[in-house]
């Protein structure tokens, strides 16, 4: 077959690729598109959601829909479509391109009875129900919890009218300061952006979305010009892209763009500044990673004169929000400044919720 032997030669690395596209041809999926060439948009769509609900009986749900959109990106399928699930699939293996994805692990430690009962216990001044309701209206944006309708998933091709209204996203106030004013990007430009021609179909079908305004397909933009694994690195492209994913309010990217900025400080001007300003405006806001991570640079002086205070209040708003590593490393730093009593209590913390460093430091003080 004349399509599959092009596919084959120009994507021949693509063993994931080719794998799904073998399929596609088992099943006459391949033939359908092909029909269907020069039919309405409406009968188009019907065979989108058609060969979703067949894929799904042999595949997860994610690798369908990564099938379908390349061959909607191949055969030129200018739409996006919704598509109510009609089978079961577990959380994890749900197509997830379109969705808010998560930017903080949600295996974090349960503390909320512990840390409540030590407070009452020791007499700390937590102030953990007046954190509660000034947070409340953070606290699913922090946790990266998905707001959305889960019967309910997108499948797109990157089609222009899908960006639109992304474009007029506002920017988190750090993200503009440290970079500016994001970077047009025109679909006209495609084939001229950097590695193009050795990008995988994939990475092709990314990066079209990525122009026509999808935020998660920038963030991952950045992440292909970020990987220093690879003949592809590009730190000015990877903090572009970055730049613009963030515009468009996803939290990831800002997240990325601040880390870029932290790890490339000698390479980047001002690199640690920079990404000094995201990890606050983000903290500010209640994230508790950012509040982490902002408590450790005081801690050690990273970007920042040591502030033992400061780390202190940064690491202990993320605790509070029953993140692991801040609970583990509010005790350490209380224990590197010989505070005993409170080093015992977050340990303690910890351990009651099953994490094995804490429960190991606990049995030290026994």
């Amino acid at each position: 077959d004349t399509f599959l032997d092009l596919y084959a030669k120009t994507y021949e690395k693509d063993q994931y690729e080719m794998k799904l596209l073998n399929l596609a041809y088992e099943k006459g999926i391949v033939n359908g598109f092909y029909k269907c060439l020069h039919e309405p948009d409406w009968r188009k769509r019907v065979l989108v959601e058609e060969t979703v609900n067949l894929l799904v009986e042999h595949l997860e749900e994610r690798e369908a829909v990564v099938l379908v959109e390349s061959l909607m990106f191949v055969f030129g399928f200018a739409f996006s479509l919704k598509i109510e699930r009609k089978w079961e699939t577990p959380v994890g293996k749900r197509a997830d391109f379109h969705g808010k994805m998560e930017h903080i692990p949600k295996k974090e430690l349960e503390v909320w009875g512990q840390i409540k009962a030590r407070e009452r216990n020791s007499g700390l001044d937590l102030q953990i129900e007046e954190f509660l309701k000034t947070s409340e209206e953070n606290k699913e944006e922090a946790y990266g919890e998905e707001n959305i309708d889960p019967r309910i998933f997108e499948i797109n091709s990157g089609s222009p009218e899908d960006g639109a209204e992304a474009e007029q996203a506002e920017l988190p106030d750090a993200v503009g300061e440290v970079y500016g004013k994001a970077p047009v990007v025109k679909e006209e430009h495609i084939q001229d952006t950097k590695f193009y021609k050795q990008m995988t179909i994939q990475e092709r079908r990314t990066l079209m979305r990525a122009f026509h305004g999808n935020a998660a397909s920038q963030c991952k933009m950045g992440e292909y010009y970020s990987d220093n694994t690879t003949d592809h690195l590009d730190l000015n492209e990877a903090a572009k892209w970055y730049s613009v994913s963030a515009r468009n309010g996803y939290v990831k990217a800002s997240f990325a763009l601040a880390k870029l900025y932290d790890q490339n400080s000698q390479e980047i001007p001002k690199g640690k500044e920079k990404s000094l300003k995201i990890y606050s405006d983000m903290a500010n806001q209640g994230f508790p990673t950012a509040q982490c991570i902002l408590g450790m640079k005081y801690w050690y002086g990273d970007g920042v004169e040591e502030d033992v205070q400061s780390a202190i209040k940064w690491l202990k708003k993320a605790a509070i929000q029953k993140h692991g590593s801040a609970i583990r490393s509010l005790a350490d730093l209380y224990l590197s400044i010989n505070d005993i009593k409170h080093a015992r209590i977050w340990y303690g913390i910890g351990a009651d919720a099953g994490d094995l460093y804490c429960k190991d430091k606990v049995r030290r003080f026994r």
